[in-house]
């Protein structure tokens, strides 16, 4: 049994984590130590396997702060929307869905007037859905806020967009229907939605297979926030409150209800087949700490089956 955590994605994000903290510290103590004790100590099941003997670790229990410019909590909340979007596509697909990837743009803004920004696009964004030629050949639709830092540029200058992947029948791509979109279609709908007196810039894309389609969840469910662009940011302080109590995530028509599900994502056997867990003896749960001292999560304690009132 090794006394530093083998796991190396827990170190690496809680790493993220401790520079987030640092930052709040300058305006939020309160908030600071909440990120500090965010993922502070980890617990494990160790399991064996019935049939063959193998011991394995299984993801139990931590605190997790919650807050949206967390590195820690944003990489779990980031498994576990990746796991329920790919299970909903996977459930579309079924029904003969067929999905676009699309970008939506405006104009830069200070950071002073994102709340603002962010505001006005979500409300085009609702109006955009509601017009005749989108409701017609769209489905359902799951929408994610990106910001972003201009990067050589001193003072603090946002670039907010919306990441969206859209579902549409079979039929939007046939000749015999008006259904399709293209690029320019979807740049005028969404101007008349903003009501701006230039054309914003947009992308579209089709999801042509699994790659793809991967490579578009990973690009829709990544955080809001990169942490280089946050440990960018002047004033930190003025991000947090013009970010407070934003919606980021969005959903609506065949979409609708995806990030409600209640199936566990375990944080260390991400790329194992999903088993049955039946044939795993409970043995003990370890619990690792993140060291200060180290820089690194130490094994702390071991609690036996009788302390930690678990069987298998």
């Amino acid at each position: 049994m090794s006394v530093v955590l083998e796991e190396e994605s827990f170190l690496k994000h809680k790493l993220r984590n401790k520079k987030i903290a640092k930052r709040y510290r300058e305006f939020d103590f309160k908030k600071s130590k909440s990120l500090y004790d965010c993922g502070a100590f980890l617990w494990f099941q160790r399991k064996q396997n019935l049939e063959t003997g193998e011991v394995r670790k299984f993801f139990y229990y931590a605190y997790f702060c919650k807050d949206k410019f967390c590195p820690f909590c944003n990489w779990r909340r980031a498994l576990k929307y990746s796991i329920y979007l790919s299970l909903r596509l996977e459930k579309l697909k079924e029904e003969n869905y067929r999905f676009l990837f699309l970008t939506l743009t405006m104009k830069n803004c200070h950071l002073k007037e994102l709340r603002s920004q962010i505001s006005k696009m979500s409300k085009a964004f609702n109006k955009m859905v509601k017009l005749k030629k989108f409701e017609s050949a769209i489905c359902g639709f799951v929408r994610v806020l990106e910001v972003t830092k201009q990067k050589r540029v001193v003072e603090d200058l946002m670039h907010p967009h919306f990441h969206i992947i859209l579902a549409v029948r079979k039929e939007y791509f046939s000749k015999k229907f008006d259904f399709y979109l293209t690029k320019n279609d979807f740049a005028k709908l969404w101007q008349q939605a903003l009501k701006v007196d230039y054309k914003p810039i947009v992308d579209i894309r089709v999801v042509k297979d699994r790659d793809s389609e991967n490579e578009v969840i990973k690009e829709l469910i990544k955080y809001t926030f990169k942490d280089s662009d946050i440990l960018r940011v002047r004033d930190f302080e003025e991000l947090t409150k013009q970010m407070k109590n934003l919606r980021l995530v969005n959903v609506g028509g065949v979409f609708k209800g995806v990030f409600t599900n209640n199936i566990e994502v375990d944080l260390v056997n991400l790329k194992k087949e999903k088993e049955d867990m039946k044939i795993w003896k409970f043995m003990d749960i370890l619990v690792y700490s993140f060291s200060n001292l180290y820089n690194n999560y130490i094994l702390n304690r071991v609690v036996g089956e009788e302390e930690s009132g678990l069987d298998g």
